[in-house]
């Protein structure tokens, strides 16, 4: 399936999670997530988990903790 990470296009595999997504998208941000320096998002802002489900054609966001984002 293809979906987006910041943007970006990435091939993953049928019932991929979005903790897959991210260890696809970047090392560096699979670090920061997993050390709750960043969190993860959907398109309409929610935060969302590492093993939550992703469809063909969802885009989700990497916010560092600084960003704002995360209430």
């Amino acid at each position: 399936m293809i979906i987006k990470v910041n943007g970006r296009t990435i091939e993953l595999f049928a019932g991929a999670s979005v903790g897959d997504a991210i260890r696809r998208h970047s090392r560096e941000a699979w670090r920061n997530v997993r050390g709750k320096r960043a969190f993860v998002f959907d398109a309409w802002g929610n935060e969302i988990a590492l093993d939550g489900a992703l469809s063909e054609g969802d885009e989700i966001f990497v916010r560092s903790s600084g960003a704002g984002e995360r209430s």
